[in-house]
């Protein structure tokens, strides 16, 4: 609601900034052309009123009627109104329609929900919970290998005439539904490790905002002899290679992943103009690279995917098929990480020495920044020290830089005789 208000109080400042504009030049234009009209009745009556005349009671008491307003002088008032009246209404019936929209998509993959958890929703039993305008939230527990998993549905602005607008501009003529499905795994099922499968496109912008996946897994090339891999859309990140090749052997991983662009099982038919799956992400490390090491602590094992949901308003059978198949993979990766993610011993020596180089890096920087803060608050002691010296006698000063001249004396000769 507040960001519906700051928008509809931006409309109307721009709208009054443009009345004023309008309105300044019409006043110019009428007292020109009234100007004209009077010196036109003084030449055609002959009469040409002194000063003495000019200006009385008389003559310049207008006197004003409703019959004097027409509709062409309230143009711009008209288009005010016009405008914050399509604005309000275009809130709320976009505002509804979204909802509409993720109570349907909810209708349309209940079924997978249930039928892997034994609770989904809160407390008081709603599935979806709203969040703002536009966010809807996912909750669900009660499955093996899982501590639980949250669900975040990023609905388009249907509501925002203003942002349609800036998306039309900028060349963005459609907005998107995302979906962001968080999983939080029992961390004593499977060892740690880093993997990722991104969209091609967006793997500079991710790897660019991770720190946990630009420092720690390599890109591999996913063993085909079961089967090919989409590397012309995606673009796979492991420190554990051999965990890929068993995932990709599995017949309804690849169908699943298949399906997030509209294809069969051995990557057959008709694409998607934008595949369903843009990121696929396990980690037991933060995001953002840590400045102490106890921020690697109690960090949670996730499982991360992030899905373009179809067009919501135009969903059809193949939509809703290829949306559960994605879904199905979130819970085959789940099962398949608790079942089989254990690495070999020379796998899991490797992910050991690369992870202790970066505890050693981090205590570096660590060590570094707490050197500089050091050095800051000395050149600031100093600092103090100096300003209030500069307050003192002369008398003053000199018994000041005596007592200095000790001390330095003293602490150079306690040098000496530990060298000694």
């Amino acid at each position: 609601m507040k960001s519906f208000l700051r928008t509809a109080f931006g409309i109307l400042l721009v709208l009054l900034a443009l009345t004023s504009a309008f309105a300044q030049e019409a006043d110019d234009y009428d007292d020109e052309e009234d100007e004209q009209v009077s010196a036109h009745q003084r030449l055609t009556t002959g009469r040409i009123q002194s000063p003495l005349t000019q200006g009385t009671p008389a003559d310049v008491s207008p006197s004003y009627s409703w019959k004097d307003v027409k509709w062409q002088n309230l143009k711009i008032e008209i288009l005010i109104i016009s405008t914050l009246v399509a604005y309000v209404l275009n809130y709320f019936i976009g505002k509804s329609w979204n909802k509409k929209l993720v109570r349907n998509w909810y209708q349309n993959t209940s079924s997978i929900w249930e039928r892997n958890f034994a609770h989904v929703g809160d407390v008081s039993g709603h599935k979806l919970i709203n969040d703002g305008v536009r966010t809807y939230v996912l909750h669900a527990s009660g499955r093996v290998h899982v501590k639980s998993i949250y669900g975040r549905i990023r609905l388009a602005p249907r509501y925002d005439m203003v942002q349609r607008a800036l998306a039309v501009i900028q060349g963005q003529t459609t907005s998107h539904d995302r979906l962001t499905l968080t999983v939080t795994l029992k961390p004593e099922e499977s060892e740690s490790m880093v993997f990722a499968i991104l969209l091609k496109d967006m793997v500079k912008k991710i790897m660019d905002a991770r720190w946990d996946l630009s420092e720690f897994p390599k890109k591999r090339e996913m063993p085909t002899r079961s089967g090919p891999f989409p590397s012309q859309y995606y673009t796979v990140f492991a420190e554990a290679p051999e965990f890929l090749s068993m995932m990709w052997e599995d017949p309804d991983v690849r169908k699943c992943l298949w399906a997030s662009m509209g294809l069969d099982a051995e990557g057959n038919g008709s694409p998607f103009h934008y595949p369903l799956i843009e990121q696929i992400v396990l980690t037991d490390l933060p995001r953002e690279k840590p400045l102490k090491l106890d921020e690697l602590d109690n960090i949670p094992k996730t499982l991360t995917f992030v899905i373009r949901l179809p067009n919501l308003a135009r969903l059809n059978e193949r939509a809703i098929n290829s949306m559960n198949d994605v879904l199905e993979l979130v819970f085959l990766f789940v099962d398949y990480i608790g079942q089989h993610g254990k690495v070999n011993p020379e796998t899991k020596a490797k992910i050991a020495k690369v992870r202790a180089a970066a505890t050693q890096s981090i205590l570096k920087a660590a060590e570094e920044e707490r050197k500089e803060e050091l050095a800051q608050k000395k050149y600031q002691e100093k600092r103090a020290r100096e300003q209030q010296l500069t307050k003192l006698s002369p008398e003053e000063q000199r018994k000041y830089e005596e007592r200095e001249r000790k001390k330095e004396l003293k602490r150079a000769q306690n040098k000496k005789v530990k060298k000694i």
